[in-house]
């Protein structure tokens, strides 16, 4: 059983993407872009915005890392609506019960993920919630291990639970233990999925982290 767990926000705790991407809209209007879909536009929440913006758009990356700035002035008029997905608090809330401590490590910026937690069901239930610096790119390897100092937490006994590629090679990078849920943006494919610990719901994950026993004496 591992001691903690550090997870990614979007995708893995709260569905973000309608919120995410209603700010969007405005963003690109505002630089007079041409819309994206919504649908065309969710695949794209399994990477950094600055490369959304380059993949999209062939923005140059310094213009792309213009546009992050923008987009996180209209998201934070409306990140604080977005819920969390049916059973992460029982599931967080269950580690707890078993002393796992628990932290978020994201790329949304550190003031955007506070205000999205401190606004949920979620308020509390976190050792540490670290994004990235505001109004920058932060790579997010580095946003995980300044959780895990936040923590008092070691990389060799810390899980990092993600949604996409991204999160897993962070988490390598980091030394961290990893597993992959199902039901975010990333890991659509069985190549991305190869040789990754995959849970569907809250509840795998809770048993992933702590074991089949433990989960049935206090999970259920």
């Amino acid at each position: 059983m591992f001691s903690a767990a550090v997870f990614d926000l979007d995708g893995t705790l709260f569905d973000t993407c309608q919120k995410v991407y209603g700010a969007l809209r405005i963003t690109l209007s505002d630089a007079g872009l041409d819309a994206i879909s919504e649908e065309s536009f969710r695949p794209y929440m399994a990477v950094t915005l600055d490369m959304f913006f380059q993949e999209h758009y062939g923005m140059k990356r310094e213009d792309a890392l213009a546009m992050v700035p923008r987009f996180r002035k209209e998201y934070a008029e409306i990140c604080v609506e977005s819920e969390p997905f049916p059973g992460i608090r029982d599931m967080l809330n269950g580690l707890g019960s078993v002393g796992i401590k628990i932290g978020v490590a994201t790329n949304k910026g550190n003031s955007l993920a506070n205000s999205m937690i401190d606004s949920s069901v979620l308020k509390g239930l976190f050792s540490a919630v670290i994004g990235a610096e505001d109004n920058t790119i932060t790579p997010k390897a580095l946003t995980i291990r300044k959780c895990l100092r936040t923590m008092f937490s070691e990389p060799g006994s810390t899980v990092y639970i993600g949604d996409c590629i991204s999160d897993y090679r962070a988490a390598s990078t980091a030394g961290l233990a990893f597993i992959g849920v199902s039901y975010g943006y990333g890991f659509k494919t069985a190549e991305e999925r190869k040789g990754i610990r995959m849970c569907n719901c809250p509840n795998d994950i809770f048993r992933e982290i702590v074991g089949d026993n433990t989960a049935d004496e206090q999970y259920n």
